[in-house]
């Protein structure tokens, strides 16, 4: 997946197993939460620092994904309306057959 170098022939049917191949991957993988599984474990040799410039937004909400992305001036490539819905990222995203 990370070769592109090969896709000049593969075309379509490539990147079509592409997105199948991760859609299979995200739907194997179990939720998590990156605060309660990593950081909580990792406090003690975490750092933080303040920094300038940066805009933050935990998605702990699936709508604060859209406007994450229009705070960068992105229009998503799903329907808002996939979000609550039970759709899964991969599937708001296209990546599932």
């Amino acid at each position: 997946m990370g070769n592109r170098a090969g896709r000049g022939r593969g075309g379509a049917a490539a990147r079509r197993h592409e997105q199948v191949a991760i859609a299979h991957i995200y739907s194997q993988m179990a939720a998590s939460d990156f605060s309660r599984d990593l950081l909580q474990y990792a406090s003690a040799d975490s750092l933080v620092l303040p920094m300038q410039g940066l805009y933050w937004s935990d998605w702990g909400r699936p709508g604060q994904i859209v406007q994450s992305l229009a705070h960068v001036g992105i229009e998503p490539h799903f329907s808002a309306e996939h979000l609550g819905s039970g759709v899964s990222a991969a599937q708001a995203t296209g990546l599932v057959v």
